[in-house]
């Protein structure tokens, strides 16, 4: 059994849309799975994604199914991370990536955004309908 088999059902019963990510990626291993941004996997869709994509990572999708918005800040330099977690409210849950951090909030609609650096650099982003995250105990392809 892989990352994803051990650990998926225990996001859907908690009523997250967890989908797989191939292995040693962070992009969906399914075709069309922005829909689950609206809709839980059924039955059936979870027990093939089990037999055939367990040994893959797990993704969550953002927006109503899940009921989560995420705020991922992509920036090294520190004065930028406090800057943004100053301006954030208090988070749920946060995971900490090599360089920045995840940060969880309530779906409410949010529209996915993008602010970049004066060289094209991704400082922030707004993680929103048809986006998703990678999911613990997933492992990240840069680690």
């Amino acid at each position: 059994m892989g990352i994803f088999s051990n650990e998926a059902p225990k996001y859907w019963a908690l009523g997250k849309p967890a989908i797989p990510l191939r292995i040693g990626f962070k992009n969906p291993w399914i075709d069309a799975w922005q829909v689950f941004a609206d809709r839980m996997p059924n039955d059936r869709e979870q027990q093939i994604w089990l037999a055939q994509k367990g040994n893959g990572n797990i993704g969550l999708p953002m927006g109503a199914a899940s009921g989560v918005v995420a705020i991922d800040v992509d920036s090294e330099d520190p004065r930028i991370q406090r800057i943004v977690e100053n301006l954030l409210p208090p988070s749920p849950w946060r995971r900490v990536g090599r360089k920045g951090a995840v940060y969880a909030f309530r779906f409410e609609g949010e529209r996915t955004f993008r602010i970049k650096g004066s060289k094209g650099e991704m400082l922030l982003e707004c993680l929103s309908k048809g986006t998703q995250i990678v999911l613990p105990p997933s492992i990240h392809p840069d680690t």
